[in-house]
């Protein structure tokens, strides 16, 4: 952590005091957002920023963003998935409405799915001159097929979340041609964010691109791995020291994932709330059942309400049993209504264990402690067999856990 700003790193103290976390009067900021500001992101330069989870790398983001939009140009901030982009709407709503979009929800625009929306609620014939944009990447490119690419696009900001969906094999192709859409019209700034590029793709697309790259591998909160052997043995190793493995014998026997989760839960009730990361919709579901299968009764016997009003599906009459036990599911079944009620649950500390697809590890911010994999393969129906998960997405699901900003000191996986 460094103290202060970097000197002429083009940030007015007093206007985007707002954006930064402050210690005793003081701005406080992780290595990599005093390395950002000092390559000269407050004064409009284009960088790749690759950084391990929960390192603040949309405040660097954010940073150009609203630089460009107290200079007049517009901002376009970019994202890999429906839910992130409604969590960034909404985190925008309360950080910049006020401050720097001059109180106006028409400024503000969300883009995704079949959704063109201003903070009204009403919908936005004209998209691109919205003043800040959240969009998916496909959103976007679907915006600029339709009304055309600009000639230039120098008065606008990018950035661009997650990047490396570019090396995606079934979403690259569209996120390449809109980069280089972008690319031959011009910008007035891009910053990229990726938490997981390895340093030599992070080099070739920052080349590509025509951006200066900015690359750590330091993470602010560590996070320690465990992998549980059938034969009982224990191996650990922690972002402390990563080339440091240990092992244990279990004292208990190897038993199923939901006795797993019981046992850690009772012994560990500081890291919660905890997710389970399942390969499969239907799995999140089995998987919550066999939790509250071994309990007796559930902790709260009242009624939830939450679910009235939102129409009764089969996944709802689940999750209204599934509360009372503290133990919810998210996977993209779930309909807007469903979904937002879990998730402020989890947010509001309602929920002790929740069981997700990866739907939940896109970028969206939680405060969770301890990270589960029900499994590390999924079924690929083009080799007709599971096949591990990448290395890139289980360092981007993993990295939900000990955020900076929750009550965690580190995260447990």
């Amino acid at each position: 952590m460094k103290y202060g700003l970097p000197v002429n790193c083009g940030i007015d103290e007093d206007v985007s005091s707002p954006l930064f976390y402050k210690e005793n009067d003081e701005f406080c900021l992780t290595d990599v957002q005093y390395e950002s500001l000092d390559r000269g992101v407050g004064k409009g330069k284009s960088v790749l920023v690759v950084s391990p989870t929960s390192t603040g790398k949309t405040l660097v983001g954010t940073v150009a963003l609203t630089q460009g939009i107290q200079e007049g140009k517009n901002a376009v901030f970019l994202v890999t998935h429906r839910a992130l982009a409604r969590q960034k709407f909404e985190d925008f709503k309360k950080q910049l409405l006020k401050d720097f979009l001059d109180n106006d929800p028409s400024a503000l625009v969300l883009a995704t799915g079949d959704i063109i929306e201003d903070a009204f609620g009403n919908t936005v014939p004209s998209p691109l001159n919205a003043k800040l944009m959240v969009a998916t990447y496909e959103k976007y490119l679907g915006i600029l097929s339709a009304s055309g690419v600009p000639k230039s696009m120098k008065s606008t900001v990018f950035v661009c979340d997650e990047i490396q969906l570019i090396g995606d094999e079934n979403r690259g192709q569209q996120v390449e041609i809109l980069l280089t859409l972008i690319k031959r019209a011009g910008w007035a700034q891009l910053v990229g964010l990726s938490a997981v590029l390895e340093h030599r793709d992070a080099l070739k697309l920052s080349q590509w691109l025509e951006i200066e790259l900015i690359y750590t591998s330091t993470r602010e909160k560590h996070l320690t791995y465990q992998c549980h052997a059938h034969n009982g043995e224990v191996y650990s190793c922690s972002t402390k020291s990563p080339e440091e493995i240990t092992s244990i014998k279990s004292k208990q026997p190897t038993s199923s994932i939901a006795r797993t989760i019981k046992n850690y839960l009772e012994k560990n009730k500081e890291l919660t709330p905890i997710i389970v990361f399942c390969m499969t919709k239907k799995e999140t579901y089995t998987l919550a059942q066999s939790l509250v299968s071994e309990y007796k009764s559930p902790f709260n016997t009242q009624m939830d309400f939450d679910f009235d009003g939102v129409p009764e599906t089969l996944a709802n009459n689940m999750l209204k049993e599934f509360v009372q036990y503290r133990v919810a599911c998210h996977s993209a079944d779930l309909i807007d209504e469903e979904r937002e009620i879990i998730e402020r649950k989890i947010l509001d500390k309602e929920i002790d264990v929740v069981f997700a697809t990866s739907t939940l590890a896109a970028g969206v911010n939680f405060p969770l402690g301890t990270a589960f994999f029900a499994s590390w393969q999924r079924w690929n129906s083009d080799l007709r067999k599971n096949i591990p998960i990448g290395s890139s997405e289980f360092h981007n699901m993993a990295g939900r856990v000990g955020r900076m900003g929750s009550d965690h000191s580190e995260g447990n996986i």
